[in-house]
């Protein structure tokens, strides 16, 4: 096995016996039933000679690359072109027979068929000879003189615009990126599973014919079960959905965004731009590309300046003014009410069963006593410190606010948990008594909320006493369902609990304005392409 340690650093090869015998046909493939003796030669459509040398593989092969046997160098020859050129000169490589169609350039096909031979079957002299050919350095551009005498391209009038093949876009886009570890020469093969596999050439990359991989095939490449003289070339939409949102593309434009003299401003500056044009399309961006350029790094950061599952956590003071206190089997009547003196959460504390935000790690804090918010939850702290999960609309939206205020405690004097718009305006009040009490915390009406409003999902100690108030509050805010639908959950306090960097422990981070930009240059066709 390629991944065990003891594998042989080398390639198995076959020796020939001391003493090669003939053996016997086997009759309908039956080692038990042998039938005539089958002597080592040629086949008898190609002269049948017999071979006495070992096995005959020598002869065979200095049979098949005589001078006298043009076909091996015409078959040759026409696969380099193809690989050179996307399109063969033979349109059958693995069929040069009666029924193969016609080369339309047979005399050139003969002349670098002779040319392979008399430079004795050096390849390397074959590709120098094509590639400084003023026929490969043409470009795509065609003409309507062009269309109308050589519309195919038989004449090979024009170059042949050519898709780079996977293993060719592959290193690539991870060259460009300055991820490729071209000192990675040799050696055995990598398996798809290795951390470091896309830094090598995927000429290394193990290819299982049991367990092929699926992005490979969505590009065309060869099934490794069967024979494959040629790529055939699809365009489906796999191939740019995996473009625009695989975890790889993803990862080579950040890392060669993460490398550009990006200054974060409004927009990308002109030297950023054009340090990025020669890196991925080695030349200099047109003025227009500049200004599409630098619109679209625009565009892509007004998007995410202000995500709507974004969450704070930390401390305020409730002052509230009270208009009638709290009476024998009745409520207290508040007037006006100020959250006040906002505190964010400094210590996010990830080594319990729940993530645990609080100010300095230590529950209880001689300060801040038990004041915490976990992502299903949360301490109360005293009757005018509330702990608060704290909203800001993105943009104007009209939103419904659902979630359930529980506290099990049969203990301390009960939670209160509150809803706040702008730090004034209650949305919605209810006290959580002691026992297994449930308090509805949903809105009654869908609310109308402006770009910038703070909504504060706050719970308080009742009367002060913070014995045992520990409670359950899952936030929600949804989008009204339009007709026939349900309600669209824009946020979810549990699914969405930020972390540290202020981004939710459960989502992929966006990409960069810029990195979305790079991506964009190495999907582009003028990239993937060969003109």
């Amino acid at each position: 096995e390629i991944s065990n340690a003891g594998a042989p650093p080398r390639a198995m090869v076959m020796n020939d016996r001391p003493k090669p015998a003939d053996v016997h046909v086997f009759i309908r493939g039956n080692p038990g039933r042998p039938g005539e003796l089958a002597a080592r030669g040629n086949l008898s459509i190609l002269g049948g000679q017999k071979f006495t040398d070992g096995s005959g593989r020598l002869e065979l092969a200095r049979a098949i690359t005589n001078r006298d046997n043009p076909l091996t160098a015409r078959v040759i020859v026409n696969r380099v072109w193809m690989n050179h050129f996307g399109k063969p000169l033979v349109s059958t490589p693995s069929d040069f027979g009666v029924q193969a169609a016609k080369p339309e350039q047979a005399a050139l096909l003969d002349y670098l068929a002779a040319t392979l031979i008399e430079e004795g079957w050096s390849l390397k002299k074959l590709h120098r000879l094509i590639l400084t050919s003023t026929t490969y350095q043409q470009s795509c551009k065609t003409t309507p003189e062009k269309d109308t005498k050589d519309a195919e391209n038989f004449l090979i009038s024009r170059f042949n615009r050519t898709r780079l093949d996977y293993e060719a876009m592959h290193d690539a886009v991870v060259g460009v990126a300055g991820m490729l570890n071209l000192g990675a020469m040799g050696g055995r093969s990598i398996t798809l599973n290795t951390p470091d596999v896309d830094t090598h050439r995927t000429v290394y990359q193990f290819v299982d014919r049991y367990d092929q991989a699926t992005v490979p095939a969505t590009f065309d490449f060869a099934n490794p079960d069967g024979h494959s003289p040629q790529r055939f070339v699809t365009t489906v939409p796999q191939q740019a959905l995996f473009l625009m949102n695989s975890p790889f593309m993803k990862k080579q434009a950040d890392v060669l965004s993460s490398k550009l003299p990006f200054e974060p401003t409004a927009t990308a500056d002109a030297e950023t731009i054009k340090v990025l044009y020669h890196k991925v399309l080695l030349r200099e961006p047109k003025l227009k590309e500049l200004d599409m350029a630098q619109r679209f790094v625009a565009d892509a950061q007004s998007l995410q300046t202000a995500p709507a599952f974004v969450w704070k956590y930390g401390t305020a003071r409730l002052k509230r003014e009270v208009l009638k206190p709290t009476q024998e089997g009745k409520a207290a009547v508040w007037g006006k009410t100020a959250l006040e003196d906002w505190k964010p959460f400094k210590v996010l504390d990830r080594e319990k069963k729940r993530n645990t935000w609080s100010h300095t790690g230590i529950v209880p804090d001689p300060k801040w006593q038990y004041a915490m918010l976990s992502d299903g939850g949360g301490h109360a702290a005293s009757d005018d410190l509330v702990v608060s999960r704290r909203w800001q609309a993105p943009a104007d939206l009209t939103i419904i606010i659902r979630g359930t205020l529980k506290r099990s405690a049969s203990a301390g004097n009960g939670v209160r948990g509150l809803v706040i718009r702008n730090g004034t305006e209650v949305l919605r009040e209810a006290v959580a008594a002691p026992g297994k009490t449930v308090q509805p915390m949903a809105v009654p009406q869908p609310i109308t909320v402006k770009k910038g409003d703070v909504l504060d999902f706050a719970v308080s100690a009742e009367n002060g006493d913070t014995n045992s108030d520990s409670f359950e509050w899952v936030p929600e805010i949804q989008l009204p369902a339009k007709e026939g639908a349900k309600p669209e959950v824009l946020t979810n306090a549990k699914a969405d609990f930020c972390g540290k960097d202020g981004w939710p422990l459960n989502r992929t981070r966006s990409q960069s304005a810029l990195a979305q930009l790079v991506q964009v240059l190495m999907m582009s066709n003028e990239f993937m392409f060969v003109e």
